[in-house]
């Protein structure tokens, strides 16, 4: 049964290379700036070997982004003689020209991503390369001879690679066969608007320390980064949010005046022709005010969707690419704080309107309402400064109850997950009485912690609005008494106390606002560490591909500790691994096998001494890299929700339809893929629930061998299997093998035909290593 359908071929289609050199784009110093027509002055230093480390290893996640951006359809679809279709390429194709002219990258045998990019996805494409993409919208007729090269994006998510102009109404175009010319007009037809600009990153950013994943400027506060974001990316969207927020302030100051002319003005006079022309101008006021909200609203949410975009790629970034040991070890300590960041994204530019235009409308405001009324003026500055003491008490009161609040929370979320994942447990158990009781519990402590936190920010809002409504009173008293002194008129009076009612919105939002933005601080306390957490990172990025790996393995006196743990889980490891090997790693539950297997894919990293590849610290190899050459199956093989074929094909964007069959008939897969009538597009449920354990199993070891790795590292791989299987799996990976290493943690017996050397663990150190035949022996006669 074969396992690529045509539909699955098309998926994993490969793009082809250009054979030409890029000789127009000079390569540059990281950080110089750029001369015009594309000549971009000056040698890289040490970048006679850039690796494309991040892009080649961050496949999964670019497909994952990109795969949710449809852009528009062209309104004249390109047809296939179209001149156009043969001019544009994927974005990340560019970018490798781009890469391959400054910085002598040679492309690697794993190709970029081949479709359409988000410009988020497409900055961290860039940024491996040592390239650095900004995004904006632009018309090509303003292009300066200073901003080339740069991609024009289609309407499809395709990029011209512009390198300069050709006269006045053409540019010059890098396509498959060459540079081109390509007139101005027709493209600006076919584009979108989006343009990316491209410079190369200095070395202090990039080049001193390559890496697969870049990093990241580390965050000290999510709602400065929220505003950064904000303001770097949408700056001209800012301003006009700026321009809607004043006309509608100012319009809204019309009506009070309105209300003054019509009882000093029209009333006494009877006047009204010009009774109905102030309510028509107040009218259209009106209308153009709605109209302005409206568009406050959309550019608000527009804004929030924005930097909620870049903070979620980021985070889920860090969450990928991360050290293991730095990164949540439950989703409980992150998802209440990812549930309550999109509110405060939209936050961000709500507070940016309080603070550039609700805060001097304010003081305009007071301004003129000093100008009609006099002293009236005096009592919404007096009432404001007693809202902000309030919230001020407020703040210190309910700040020692907020983080019990939010602490029961992350243990609320926790137990609900674990619950729903371990439910079969709590039943065969018959643990449902202790776990509700549990929970019971867990309410009882987090409803007390959430009424605290609530009551202190409830009372505070209720005193504001008693104030609020007091500074009206107030008003009124005090203008009376200015009224009897004939010092303001009626009319006046009225005015102000409309002015008043107009300044208790905003100075009310605001304090609302900062009382928000200093809880979120804690409240999003979670995802500023998963920001701020170290990524895997290779310590010399030149062997990361360019460097053949042969396989030696040294530990050198090597330890390691969980943290938090007491014991160390292994002490003082000294072994060595040659290339072609088979090992097979034996000891207690509990010994230190697993923990062993994990050091040698940096998936952990030693606590003390030293492991070497091929005499290299392995610190030194990229991780990714890493794992793709020495592909390594833990105990319980992690299924995502989607088809069998899309989990066998997890990691891996080009598969050799051979090796495809031959891994699952190793593993077993093509046994129950073939019972079932779904095939390979049965839906294997969270987790893989759908299957039994020795099938989920089966599935993990396929996807290690589709990798076609050079060493084998298997972790207690035929634990769940039946004895049937799992000497069908003996037999396929006996002659699978070949001249490939490969190290083994099992409690099987039968898994040890593969071997021939064993090494015994116990309590975290070695016991013995040798032959198969001497250990096996030595053990039976202890």
């Amino acid at each position: 049964m074969s396992l690529i359908s045509a539909k699955e071929t098309e998926r994993v289609e490969s793009q082809t290379r250009p054979s030409a050199e890029i000789v127009t784009i000079a390569r540059p110093s990281r950080g110089s700036p750029r001369s015009p027509q594309s000549e971009i002055a000056g040698d890289p230093e040490n970048e006679n070997s850039l690796e494309l480390t991040e892009i080649n290893l961050q496949s999964d996640l670019i497909a994952a982004t990109s795969d949710q951006t449809v852009p528009p359809q062209l309104e004249e679809p390109l047809g296939e003689g179209d001149p156009f279709l043969q001019m544009r390429v994927p974005p990340a194709r560019a970018l490798e020209w781009v890469a391959m002219a400054w910085f002598n990258y040679q492309p690697k045998e794993r190709q970029l991503h081949a479709g359409s990019l988000a410009p988020e996805t497409a900055e961290i494409i860039a940024h491996g390369l040592g390239i650095e993409l900004k995004a904006e919208t632009r018309s090509l007729n303003r292009l300066k001879k200073t901003q080339f090269p740069c991609m024009a994006i289609d309407r499809e998510g395709f990029a011209y690679l512009l390198l300069g102009r050709e006269g006045t109404d053409r540019f010059i175009c890098r396509t498959e066969q060459g540079d081109e010319g390509i007139d101005r007009e027709a493209l600006n037809k076919r584009v979108s608007g989006t343009i990316f600009f491209l410079r190369p990153i200095a070395a202090s950013e990039h080049g001193e320390t390559s890496s697969d994943v870049s990093a990241d400027t580390p965050v000290d506060s999510i709602i400065r980064f929220l505003a950064r974001e904000m303001l770097k990316r949408r700056p001209w969207t800012l301003a006009q949010l700026a321009l809607a927020g004043f006309v509608s302030n100012s319009l809204l100051v019309l009506l009070p005046i309105f209300t003054m002319a019509v009882y000093d003005r029209v009333i006494p006079h009877l006047a009204f022709d010009t009774l109905w022309a102030l309510s028509i101008g107040m009218g259209l006021a009106l209308a153009a005010d709605l109209a302005l909200r409206h568009v406050k609203l959309r550019l608000i949410d527009s804004l929030a969707a924005d930097i909620s975009h870049v903070a979620q790629i980021r985070f889920f970034r860090h969450l990928v690419f991360g050290n293991m040991v730095e990164l949540p070890r439950t989703s409980a300590a992150v998802t209440p704080a990812i549930r309550d960041l999109e509110g405060y994204c939209q936050l961000i530019p709500l507070s940016f309107i309080s603070l550039v235009i609700d805060l001097p409308f304010v003081v305009v405001t007071t301004i003129l309402l000093a100008s009609i009324a006099g002293s009236v003026a005096i009592i919404p500055i007096a009432g404001t400064v007693i809202i902000g003491l309030i919230f001020l008490v407020a703040h210190y009161a309910g700040h020692s109850h907020l983080q019990p609040y939010l602490g029961q929370m992350r243990a609320q979320s926790n137990m609900v997950t674990e619950t729903i994942e371990g439910i079969e447990t709590v039943k065969t158990s018959t643990a449902e009485t202790q776990i509700l009781n549990r929970w019971e519990r867990l309410a009882d402590s987090s409803a007390f912690a959430s009424h605290a936190a609530r009551l202190a920010n409830g009372m505070a809002q209720h005193w504001a609005s008693t104030i609020s409504q007091l500074m009206t009173i107030g008003a009124l008293i005090l203008g009376v008494y200015e009224i009897s002194m004939n010092m303001i008129t009626v009319g006046a009076l009225s005015a102000a106390t409309m002015l008043i009612g107009r300044l208790i919105g905003p100075i009310m939002q605001m304090a609302v606002q900062i009382q928000r933005l200093v809880q979120a601080r804690k409240t999003l306390e979670p995802i500023r560490m998963v920001f701020n957490s170290g990524l895997e990172r290779a310590g010399d990025g030149d062997i990361a591909l360019s460097v053949a790996i042969e396989g030696q393995f040294d530990f050198v006196d090597v330890s390691h500790k969980y943290n938090g743990s007491q014991l160390p889980s292994l002490s003082n490891i000294t072994l060595s691994i040659r290339p072609g090997e088979r090992v097979g790693i034996i000891g207690r539950i509990g010994c230190g096998k697993s923990t062993l297997l994990r050091l040698m894919v940096r998936l952990l990293e030693p606590s003390g001494g030293a492991i070497r590849l091929d005499g290299r610290d392995l610190r030194q190899a990229s991780p990714r890299e890493l794992r793709r050459r020495f592909s390594f199956v833990s105990q319980e093989s992690t299924l995502f929700d989607d088809t069998l074929t899309a989990n066998l094909l997890l990691g891996h964007e080009k598969p050799d339809p051979k090796i495809i069959e031959e891994a699952v008939t190793i593993s077993g897969v093509s046994g129950f893929a073939g019972r079932s009538p779904e095939g390979y597009g049965m839906r294997v449920g969270p987790r893989g629930e759908r299957l039994s354990g020795g099938e989920r199993q089966a599935v993990g070891l396929a996807r290690a061998l589709i990798g076609n790795p050079t060493m084998l590292i298997l972790d207690e791989p035929t634990a769940a299997m039946d004895n049937t299987t799992e000497r069908n799996v003996i037999n396929g990976l006996t002659k699978w093998l070949g001249n490939r290493t490969l190290i083994v943690a099992t409690h099987r017996a039968a898994m040890l035909d593969l071997v021939d050397r064993v090494i015994l663990m116990h309590e975290g150190k070695i016991v013995a290593d040798g032959p198969k035949e001497q250990v096996l022996k030595k053990l039976q006669g202890g």
